[in-house]
């Protein structure tokens, strides 16, 4: 059996960090998606994600951003400061995806049922426990909002309805 079993927190995680090092605006998930790189690399056919723990509210764009999709502005430059630049998302490009992750089967693993957006999502409830001011909280919940608005019009798939959605930061929806 190809199976990989991935912990976020090994890569992206609030242990990795001193308490004066937490802040959700720049922290991310990218190490995490090198992990799941290299477990396609070693050809696994399913992924068992475990994300408790993460130091990040990247929505899960740094494991995108690893696994090749791209991100940009409304004037076309790529978006190299997320999540910090979210809320300036205007495209998402797809092409760069590594395929092999199609036909991979990924379970996510968290301990959580909140959404993505609002009172009870991942900036306003994990924000604060990873170093997130009131000012990041906004900035970052405005980001996951532009977030879903791209995603949906790009894939038609609405991040902000999945259950779980806001753990991890977002992990789980993106």
């Amino acid at each position: 059996d190809k199976t990989a079993i991935i912990e976020l927190a090994a890569a992206s995680g609030l242990r990795l960090l001193k308490a004066d090092e937490y802040d959700p605006l720049i922290t991310t998930t990218h190490g995490t998606g090198e992990l799941i790189i290299e477990a396609l690399n070693k050809n696994a056919i399913k992924i068992i994600l475990c994300i408790g723990g993460s130091a990040t509210v990247d929505g899960g764009t740094g494991i995108l951003k690893a696994l090749g999709i791209k991100f940009f502005d409304a004037e076309g430059n790529e978006l190299d400061d997320l999540p910090a630049s979210l809320s300036s998302l205007a495209e998402i490009d797809l092409t760069g995806l590594d395929k092999r992750i199609v036909n991979t089967e990924i379970i996510i693993l968290c301990d959580v049922e909140n959404p993505l957006l609002g009172p009870n999502g991942a900036a306003a409830v994990f924000g604060p426990q990873k170093g997130a001011l009131t000012k990041d909280i906004q900035l970052l919940e405005t980001g996951l909002a532009n977030l879903c608005g791209v995603v949906l019009s790009k894939t038609g798939k609405d991040m902000a309805i999945i259950k779980h959605g806001g753990a991890a930061g977002g992990v789980a929806a993106s």
